[in-house]
Protein backbone atom coordinates (compact mmCIF):
# COMPACT_ATOMS: atom_id res chain seq x y z
CA UNK A 1 0.00 0.00 0.00
CA UNK A 2 1.41 3.25 -0.72
CA UNK A 3 1.55 5.49 1.60
CA UNK A 4 -0.36 9.02 0.89
CA UNK A 5 1.13 12.34 0.69
CA UNK A 6 -0.47 15.45 1.09
CA UNK A 7 0.85 18.39 -0.94
CA UNK A 8 1.57 21.23 -0.19
CA UNK A 9 -0.54 24.35 -2.71
CA UNK A 10 -1.49 27.79 -2.47
CA UNK A 11 -2.68 30.48 -5.15
CA UNK A 12 -0.34 32.03 -7.00
CA UNK A 13 -0.72 36.12 -6.35
CA UNK A 14 -0.16 36.57 -10.19
CA UNK A 15 -2.40 34.68 -11.92
CA UNK A 16 -4.83 33.67 -8.99
CA UNK A 17 -4.92 30.40 -10.34
CA UNK A 18 -4.18 26.94 -7.80
CA UNK A 19 -0.17 25.88 -7.88
CA UNK A 20 1.77 23.36 -6.38
CA UNK A 21 5.08 22.72 -5.01
CA UNK A 22 8.21 21.57 -6.37
CA UNK A 23 6.28 20.54 -9.64
CA UNK A 24 4.49 18.04 -7.35
CA UNK A 25 1.25 18.71 -9.25
CA UNK A 26 0.67 19.72 -12.86
CA UNK A 27 -0.84 23.02 -13.57
CA UNK A 28 -4.52 23.47 -14.03
CA UNK A 29 -4.96 22.14 -17.69
CA UNK A 30 -8.26 21.48 -19.55
CA UNK A 31 -8.07 18.25 -20.49
CA UNK A 32 -7.53 14.77 -17.98
CA UNK A 33 -3.99 12.33 -18.47
CA UNK A 34 -4.71 9.17 -19.50
CA UNK A 35 -5.73 6.85 -16.99
CA UNK A 36 -6.60 9.14 -14.19
CA UNK A 37 -8.44 12.46 -13.98
CA UNK A 38 -6.47 15.65 -12.75
CA UNK A 39 -6.43 16.18 -8.92
CA UNK A 40 -8.54 18.97 -7.42
CA UNK A 41 -6.13 21.67 -6.27
CA UNK A 42 -7.52 23.93 -3.50
CA UNK A 43 -7.03 27.74 -3.82
CA UNK A 44 -5.28 27.88 -0.64
CA UNK A 45 -3.55 25.91 1.98
CA UNK A 46 -2.03 26.98 4.86
CA UNK A 47 0.70 24.08 5.41
CA UNK A 48 3.00 26.04 2.74
CA UNK A 49 6.27 27.09 4.34
CA UNK A 50 7.67 30.72 4.22
CA UNK A 51 10.23 30.71 1.71
CA UNK A 52 9.43 27.84 -0.58
CA UNK A 53 9.62 27.69 -3.93
CA UNK A 54 5.96 26.93 -5.85
CA UNK A 55 4.90 26.16 -9.68
CA UNK A 56 2.15 28.10 -10.24
CA UNK A 57 -0.75 28.26 -12.54
CA UNK A 58 0.72 30.68 -14.73
CA UNK A 59 4.27 28.68 -15.24
CA UNK A 60 6.33 30.64 -13.06
CA UNK A 61 7.75 30.29 -10.25
CA UNK A 62 6.49 32.17 -7.22
CA UNK A 63 8.11 32.09 -3.48
CA UNK A 64 5.86 32.21 -0.78
CA UNK A 65 7.56 34.91 1.75
CA UNK A 66 5.19 33.45 4.91
CA UNK A 67 3.72 37.41 5.18
CA UNK A 68 2.66 40.06 2.81
CA UNK A 69 4.43 43.52 2.76
CA UNK A 70 2.22 46.43 3.18
CA UNK A 71 1.70 48.64 0.49
CA UNK A 72 3.82 51.99 0.27
CA UNK A 73 0.84 54.14 0.76
CA UNK A 74 -0.53 52.31 4.56
CA UNK A 75 3.14 52.29 5.31
CA UNK A 76 3.16 56.05 4.97
CA UNK A 77 -0.24 56.86 6.41
CA UNK A 78 1.00 54.99 9.60
CA UNK A 79 4.20 56.92 9.74
CA UNK A 80 1.85 60.09 9.51
CA UNK A 81 -0.36 59.17 12.31
CA UNK A 82 2.51 57.96 14.75
CA UNK A 83 4.02 61.38 14.02
CA UNK A 84 1.30 63.66 14.80
CA UNK A 85 0.40 61.11 17.79
CA UNK A 86 3.21 61.95 19.40
CA UNK A 87 4.08 65.60 18.57
CA UNK A 88 1.93 66.44 22.15
CA UNK A 89 4.88 64.74 23.95
CA UNK A 90 7.84 67.74 23.96
CA UNK A 91 4.45 70.68 24.88
CA UNK A 92 3.47 68.73 27.46
CA UNK A 93 6.94 68.23 29.05
CA UNK A 94 7.64 72.01 28.41
CA UNK A 95 4.13 72.38 30.89
CA UNK A 96 5.66 70.62 33.32
CA UNK A 97 8.70 72.00 33.31
CA UNK A 98 7.41 75.58 33.41
CA UNK A 99 4.27 75.01 35.37
CA UNK A 100 5.27 72.42 37.66
CA UNK A 101 3.46 68.91 37.87
CA UNK A 102 0.88 69.75 39.93
CA UNK A 103 -0.23 72.74 37.50
CA UNK A 104 0.39 70.65 35.09
CA UNK A 105 -2.01 68.11 35.80
CA UNK A 106 -4.79 70.28 37.53
CA UNK A 107 -6.67 73.28 36.29
CA UNK A 108 -4.68 76.53 38.33
CA UNK A 109 -6.56 79.96 37.80
CA UNK A 110 -3.58 81.85 36.47
CA UNK A 111 -1.16 79.45 35.05
CA UNK A 112 1.82 80.42 33.84
CA UNK A 113 2.35 80.43 29.86
CA UNK A 114 4.72 77.78 27.96
CA UNK A 115 7.62 78.63 26.42
CA UNK A 116 6.83 79.95 23.13
CA UNK A 117 8.47 77.44 21.40
CA UNK A 118 5.87 74.95 23.03
CA UNK A 119 2.97 76.94 22.09
CA UNK A 120 3.85 76.96 18.97
CA UNK A 121 4.38 73.29 18.48
CA UNK A 122 0.73 72.94 20.04
CA UNK A 123 -0.61 74.69 16.92
CA UNK A 124 1.22 72.67 15.18
CA UNK A 125 0.02 69.77 16.20
CA UNK A 126 -3.69 71.16 16.07
CA UNK A 127 -3.17 71.66 12.14
CA UNK A 128 -1.50 68.39 11.64
CA UNK A 129 -4.45 66.79 13.39
CA UNK A 130 -7.23 68.44 11.33
CA UNK A 131 -5.19 67.80 7.76
CA UNK A 132 -4.10 64.04 8.93
CA UNK A 133 -8.24 63.54 8.39
CA UNK A 134 -8.09 64.32 5.08
CA UNK A 135 -5.20 62.34 4.61
CA UNK A 136 -6.41 59.20 5.77
CA UNK A 137 -9.70 59.41 3.96
CA UNK A 138 -8.18 60.22 1.01
CA UNK A 139 -5.13 57.44 1.37
CA UNK A 140 -7.81 54.74 2.38
CA UNK A 141 -10.22 55.93 -0.59
CA UNK A 142 -7.93 55.26 -2.98
CA UNK A 143 -7.21 51.96 -2.01
CA UNK A 144 -10.55 50.83 -1.57
CA UNK A 145 -10.94 52.16 -5.54
CA UNK A 146 -7.79 50.21 -6.53
CA UNK A 147 -5.49 52.81 -7.19
CA UNK A 148 -2.09 51.82 -6.82
CA UNK A 149 0.52 54.01 -8.74
CA UNK A 150 3.77 55.06 -8.53
CA UNK A 151 2.41 59.13 -8.58
CA UNK A 152 0.10 57.66 -5.29
CA UNK A 153 2.67 56.34 -3.49
CA UNK A 154 5.16 59.01 -3.82
CA UNK A 155 2.42 61.81 -2.80
CA UNK A 156 2.22 59.97 0.56
CA UNK A 157 5.50 59.96 0.92
CA UNK A 158 5.56 63.49 0.18
CA UNK A 159 3.11 64.37 2.74
CA UNK A 160 4.62 62.50 5.35
CA UNK A 161 7.97 64.41 4.90
CA UNK A 162 6.22 67.72 4.09
CA UNK A 163 4.23 67.42 7.57
CA UNK A 164 7.70 66.46 9.54
CA UNK A 165 9.23 69.55 7.85
CA UNK A 166 5.62 72.15 8.43
CA UNK A 167 6.34 71.16 12.54
CA UNK A 168 9.78 71.56 12.75
CA UNK A 169 9.60 74.76 10.95
CA UNK A 170 6.46 75.78 12.81
CA UNK A 171 7.87 75.08 16.60
CA UNK A 172 11.50 76.96 15.96
CA UNK A 173 9.75 79.94 14.08
CA UNK A 174 11.29 79.41 10.71
CA UNK A 175 9.77 82.03 8.05
CA UNK A 176 8.86 80.50 4.76
CA UNK A 177 9.79 77.22 5.53
CA UNK A 178 6.48 76.57 7.22
CA UNK A 179 4.22 77.58 4.31
CA UNK A 180 5.96 75.95 2.08
CA UNK A 181 5.87 72.77 3.47
CA UNK A 182 1.72 73.15 4.21
CA UNK A 183 2.11 74.18 0.35
CA UNK A 184 3.80 70.90 -0.46
CA UNK A 185 1.33 68.69 2.16
CA UNK A 186 -1.84 70.14 0.26
CA UNK A 187 -0.72 69.71 -3.00
CA UNK A 188 0.16 65.82 -2.44
CA UNK A 189 -3.45 65.47 -1.01
CA UNK A 190 -4.71 66.96 -4.03
CA UNK A 191 -2.63 64.85 -6.35
CA UNK A 192 -3.94 61.92 -4.40
CA UNK A 193 -7.85 63.27 -4.54
CA UNK A 194 -7.36 63.65 -8.57
CA UNK A 195 -6.34 60.10 -9.12
CA UNK A 196 -9.43 59.61 -7.30
CA UNK A 197 -11.78 61.72 -9.20
CA UNK A 198 -10.33 60.92 -12.56
CA UNK A 199 -11.20 56.82 -12.27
Amino acid sequence: MQESRMTQVRACPHCHGASARDGDLNPPSSGRSKGRSAPFVPPLMANVRPGSKISGACGGQCVNSGREKMKTELSYLVYVTVFTGLLWVPYILDRVATRGLLDAVGYPENPKPQSPWAQRLMKAHFNAVENLVVFAALVLAAIAAGISTPLFASACIVYFWARVVHALAYTFAVPWVRTLAFTAGFLAQAAIAWQILSR
